[in-house]
């Protein structure tokens, strides 16, 4: 005599397998669809920050910044763009220093070189333009100038000299004569807080 329980179970059981390779399927595409996800809430930011909404921007950098990841790398260093643009230097130091504790990229030290040239700190920021320039940043023009106006600054003609030199005799990067023309930011339309003004 069979089993009434094992009699109600069995149809249940036919639905196993079925189960079973809908949720393979699943976690499978989990990962892609977090990180598609990831990627357009970046893009979403990044569009945010060029419109000026920056409140938004920083929402939605911080939830991608949160994932971690590559897009969470990018969104760190885009989100540190932004604290400096809105003239917020304290937490833009915050977001880098995670980045720049590991194996940093090379943006990673040129965005630090401006946040500190911004409030004035002209050792450390050359000491970061250096390592942005010894990485051969794509940028390494702009950085070679910004070092450059801060030693002219502490009437260090020699050293400024020095550090355009690469640029006047023709070995610099084709961009070097545009390095100094950069358009201004454009400013966001909520007001936020500024930590210090810029020199």
């Amino acid at each position: 005599m069979r089993n009434p329980r094992l009699t109600h179970l069995l149809p249940r059981l036919a639905f196993l397998p079925m189960l079973l390779f809908v949720l393979g399927v699943m976690a499978e595409r989990t990962p892609v669809a977090t990180a598609q996800s990831m990627a357009e809430q970046l893009a979403t930011a990044r569009r945010l920050e060029f419109g000026g909404e920056w409140e938004e921007a920083e929402r939605f950098y911080q939830g991608v910044v949160q994932a971690g990841g590559e897009h969470g790398q990018a969104a760190r260093l885009d989100l540190a763009r932004l604290y400096e643009r809105w003239e917020r230097y304290t937490p833009a130091l915050e977001t880098l220093r995670p980045v720049l504790e590991g194996q940093a990229p090379a943006r990673a030290w040129l965005q630090q070189g401006s946040v500190l040239q911004a409030l004035g700190r002209a050792d450390d920021a050359n000491a970061a333009y250096g390592r942005y320039i010894a990485a051969n940043g794509p940028a390494a023009a702009y950085a070679r100038v910004e070092s450059a106006k801060m030693q002219a600054a502490r009437d260090d003609a020699a050293g400024a000299l020095a550090m355009l030199s690469p640029l006047l005799d023709g070995r610099g990067p084709d961009n070097a004569r545009r390095a100094p023309c950069a358009s201004p930011d454009r400013r966001p339309r909520r007001s936020g807080t500024t930590d210090q003004p810029r020199p």
